[in-house]
């Protein structure tokens, strides 16, 4: 099960740094690599009701 793993290294990188693990999961989905965008994306999250994942992830576990 490597996707443990995955998933507790992933919970390290939040806590120590959540702004930088946020700005790192948008520039690997989005193929963002400016800083000052990937500032204005992270603060309009920061600001917005949205959430990373998709919603289509919660209508499937229905």
């Amino acid at each position: 099960m490597k996707w443990k793993e995955y998933k507790e290294k992933l919970e390290e990188l939040e806590k120590e740094d959540y702004e930088n693990y946020i700005k790192a999961i948008i520039s690997i989905e989005k193929g963002i690599d400016d800083e000052k965008v990937l500032d204005s994306i992270y603060n309009e999250y920061l600001n917005s009701p949205c959430n990373l994942l998709n919603d289509m992830f919660d209508e499937m576990l229905i």
